[in-house]
């Protein structure tokens, strides 16, 4: 029988909790810079005198702000730009790769506000993968804000593989195809969104969601890391890329799930709720790749006076290729209390 990757070491991070306090309140121009980054211009976010005239009173950021913008930006990076407060295994689980996110919303947050994360290692499980064996380890993240209310969660899977020894070699240049000059420059985005209010009689079974088409380039790629302060030189350099074995440096997982979320958003309007969205990320997507975010309905209930729709949302290529899979719930008015 084969030894088990998860050791008594290992098993004993279940239940670990680490609290990663905020550095400073969240701004308006922290929240600008990733709006600009993820090229999301709604109003909500950036223009103060609409946002007072809302429901919430006042400016929001956009749905997964929370999660990406790190609020313990004085935390040290490992050599590779990843920050030493991630989540790691001892050896000889050493290499890593995101599984996927599932975030969960249970009010905005905006300037002022100061956040505090905890983070719990929640399940660990070993699998056997098409390369060998991999241990699959969820990491429950709460958010809470300056009065202790809980405003968000953030469930991430990482797959832990261990390093089997060898030293790869460094690939030649020539075993790379050469980046697309399109790669370069910032190439904004199309959105099929409709002006007007969506209310929860519309979302019947198979209704799809106005698309949203995004060609991202290493422009916005190094923005995004600005942003957010992440800094993983798989995401910025392409030599780093190379020497991993991939053709170039490939967008930030959350990139997905902001403008999977930036689709819905723009779908419900500024009368629904955004409540969860889970995704993962299964095709790398380079500078100079269009992502078309698209969402079916798949059902809808009435729960604790809330009107949710359910959701199957993905990101596929141009070519059609689904590379992001996922599913959403949202909560929408009734047309008859409009």
């Amino acid at each position: 029988m084969l030894q088990s990757l998860i050791t008594p070491e290992i098993r004993s991070l279940l239940g670990k909790e680490d609290t990663f306090p905020g550095a400073d309140p969240v701004e308006k121009g922290t929240i600008k810079r990733y709006c600009l980054a993820v090229g999301d211009l709604n109003p909500l976010y950036l223009d103060e005198a609409y946002a007072r005239r809302m429901r919430h009173g006042r400016l929001i950021a956009p749905s997964t702000f929370i999660f990406d913008v790190s609020n313990n930006y004085a935390a040290p990076f490992g050599a590779d730009g990843r920050p030493a407060s991630r989540v790691r295994l001892p050896p000889p689980l050493t290499r890593i790769a995101r599984g996927g996110n599932e975030y969960e919303w249970l009010q905005p947050i905006g300037p002022g506000d100061l956040i505090t994360a905890t983070r719990r290692i929640a399940e660990m499980t070993e699998k056997q993968g098409r390369s060998g064996p991999l241990v699959f380890v969820i990491s429950e993240t709460r958010y809470t804000n300056q009065k202790g209310e809980k405003v968000a969660v953030n469930r991430e899977t990482l797959i832990f593989m261990p390093d089997t020894g060898k030293k790869p070699g460094k690939p030649s240049v020539e075993a790379f195809p050469l980046r697309n000059a399109e790669g370069y420059a910032f190439a904004g985005s199309a959105s099929e969104r409709r002006d007007g209010p969506v209310f929860f009689e519309d979302a019947q079974a198979s209704v799809h969601v106005p698309s949203l088409t995004k060609k991202v380039s290493l422009v916005q790629m190094l923005q995004y890391s600005a942003a957010t302060w992440s800094f993983y030189l798989l995401h910025l350099d392409q030599e780093f890329a190379h020497k991993q074995g991939f053709r170039d440096a490939n967008v930030h997982g959350p990139l997905h799930g902001a403008i999977l979320a930036q689709m819905l958003v723009d779908w419900i309007g500024v009368e629904g709720d955004l409540v969860k969205l889970g995704y993962n990320c299964r095709v790398m997507v380079f500078p100079g790749d269009t992502m078309v975010c698209k969402g079916t309905v798949t059902g809808k209930r009435q729960i604790d006076g809330r009107n949710l729709v359910d959701l199957d949302v993905w990101i596929e290529s141009a070519q059609g290729q689904v590379m992001t899979p996922g599913r959403a719930t949202v909560a929408l008015p009734l047309r008859m209390a409009a």
